[in-house]
């Protein structure tokens, strides 16, 4: 499946904008999903605190816990879940929650070809808060980066930290940040380098409780999880769920084997919803 992506990636481009044009009650918004686009548009960021249920949480992250607590700590500051779709099944219900679905099919005008599912646990880094900087993606084509957290998170947990409306400025983002001497296509950028463009008051932190979903457009200014104090010693670890989704653009492949799963969980979920799943098939002699 693979190859055949790959050979007609116009074919199948064309193919997933017809399932959405073509389908309006199936992709109708409800208020809410309507206010959560509007805010995704219009700041780059859409946020529903305590979204999903909070037992259905607990039971994940309870799971998922006793998974890294098992691992060694990473070099790194953050660790995934190899598989999670099929180590934790219920993640299913919250990755492909529908109204989540919708309102990420609107945001794009398509179905994504790229929709992968990860369970990750971010740590507290030591050390000053530069090495946390704001990035911005600014490739011909938009990403989406959800979190879905399984823990409460607050300063100690690293929230995100989101500049609004930064998103907005597309091709003359470049020429902004020439005219205040910054990098043209930046890695990071630093606080004060931040803060030459838009005052540190009109920064949004996204914090709240466990279930909370936070959506970013990975085009505008972002940095996190990041923690207020770095070396505090009440920092906790951050556990969230975590889709990476990307629209079509020239080199992007749809994704047909990026989310491993049993199956009959493919078969339980929705039309609507196996439309986003691009799901590999685990062998059942493999989980004996």
């Amino acid at each position: 499946m693979q190859s055949a992506c790959s050979g007609q990636a116009d074919t199948h481009r064309e193919e997933f904008r017809k399932i959405f044009r073509r389908s309006p009650q199936a992709f109708a918004l409800n208020e809410f999903e309507t206010q959560q686009l509007e805010s995704l548009l219009g700041r780059g960021y859409a946020f529903a605190p305590g979204f999903f249920s909070q037992g259905l949480v607990d039971h994940i992250h309870a799971k998922a816990d006793a998974i890294f607590r098992n691992r060694p700590k990473p070099a790194e500051h953050r660790i995934e879940l190899e598989d999670p779709l099929v180590q934790i099944s219920e993640v299913l219900d919250i990755a492909f929650h529908e109204g989540v679905l919708k309102v990420v099919a609107h945001f794009f005008r398509h179905i994504p070809p790229v929709y992968r599912v990860a369970i990750v646990r971010y740590f507290p880094r030591d050390g000053a808060p530069y090495l946390s900087g704001f990035r911005q993606e600014t490739h011909d084509s938009d990403s989406l980066e959800i979190l879905v957290d399984l823990v409460a998170v607050d300063h100690t947990r690293g929230p995100l930290i989101y500049v609004p409306g930064s998103n907005l400025y597309g091709s003359c983002r470049p020429r902004l940040l020439s005219a205040f001497g910054l990098p043209a296509d930046p890695r990071q950028l630093t606080d004060k380098e931040v803060e030459r463009i838009y005052p540190r008051d009109t920064w949004a932190t996204l914090s709240g409780e466990r279930g909370s979903i936070t959506v970013i457009h990975k085009r505008g200014l972002n940095k996190g999880p990041a923690w207020t104090i770095p070396g505090d010693i009440n920092n906790k670890p951050r556990t969230a769920i975590r889709i990476d989704i990307t629209g079509h653009k020239p080199g992007v492949r749809c994704d047909w084997r990026g989310n491993l799963m049993r199956k009959w969980n493919f078969e339980r979920m929705s039309k609507f919803q196996q439309v986003f799943a691009r799901p590999a098939f685990v062998e059942e002699e493999m989980l004996a």
